[in-house]
């Protein structure tokens, strides 16, 4: 009897976004799946006494996440953010090289970019994908990015990504990219737009505080605002700008001229 032998695909991850035009810069990154899978769930196995199941829940109630963030990170679907990363090291007593190694995730910094020719440019912020203004999976912004876009200010703690939605509308409207800055609530003034955690889900809305309560207030007046005290919402970002790509600049006038000839 002959037996096949194993294989493994390897997956070019490309961001299929509009930024792409607008000025983004494309980042390819690879991932063997089916070997990331084998090294993450042999580290589990090996954690939870050499037993796999009922590991990931385990794991997540380590890290208070939700169950699916830690079976999306072992499918390689999303990759675990900066500080789950430090807590996963102290949980499985591992250095954070390793982690990263075990979960095939690969660093990447801003000198490893390639260049763009654009006139007053230096900052580059990671495009963290689509959120949805009412309410969306806080995963996303756990995932690695594979697009990164120029900006005209920014630091280590701000992220791009793209609305979608009509719940921040006229203020922010359907297929919107803001800029985010990480932040907690002492970072944040009344009426800038937040993104709030509940639980396992996040929203975009106004901020507004009264004595130990936090209004989340939606534009759009179709939508209902949300409450919880503060104790139960978590201020994770704040919006600080929109991306704007370089305008197009009008035709030449003595073409048009010529043209009329």
């Amino acid at each position: 009897m002959t037996r096949n032998k194993p294989h493994f695909t390897i997956y070019i991850k490309f961001s299929k976004n509009s930024e792409e035009s607008q000025g983004g810069v494309l980042c390819p990154h690879f991932t063997t799946r089916s070997e990331d899978m084998n090294k993450i769930e042999a580290l589990l196995k090996e954690w939870n006494n050499g037993v796999l199941k009922g590991s990931q829940k385990k794991l997540a109630t380590k890290l208070d996440v939700g169950e699916s963030a830690v079976s999306g990170w072992i499918s390689g679907r999303i990759k675990p953010g900066s500080d789950n990363i430090i807590a996963i090291s102290k949980i499985f007593k591992k250095s954070e090289k390793e982690i990263k190694e075990i979960f095939g995730i690969q660093d990447k910094s801003k000198k490893d970019l390639p260049t763009m020719e654009m006139v007053r440019i230096n900052n580059y912020v990671p495009f963290m994908g689509e959120i949805y203004a009412d309410r969306f999976n806080c995963a996303i912004l756990e995932e690695t990015p594979s697009l990164y876009i120029p900006v005209l200010r920014g630091d280590d703690n701000d992220y791009a990504a793209k609305v979608r939605g009509d719940c921040m509308e006229p203020s922010l409207k359907e297929g919107t990219t803001i800029i985010l800055r990480k932040c907690t609530i002492t970072d944040v003034s009344e009426g800038e737009i937040v993104i709030a955690r509940l639980e396992d889900e996040c929203t975009l809305k106004r901020f507004y505080l009264e004595s130990n309560t936090i209004w989340l207030i939606p534009d759009n007046d179709a939508y209902e605002p949300i409450f919880g005290s503060i104790h139960e919402i978590e201020i994770q970002a704040k919006v600080i700008d929109e991306f704007r790509p370089p305008a197009r600049k009008r035709r030449p006038k003595f073409l048009e001229e010529k043209n009329k000839k």
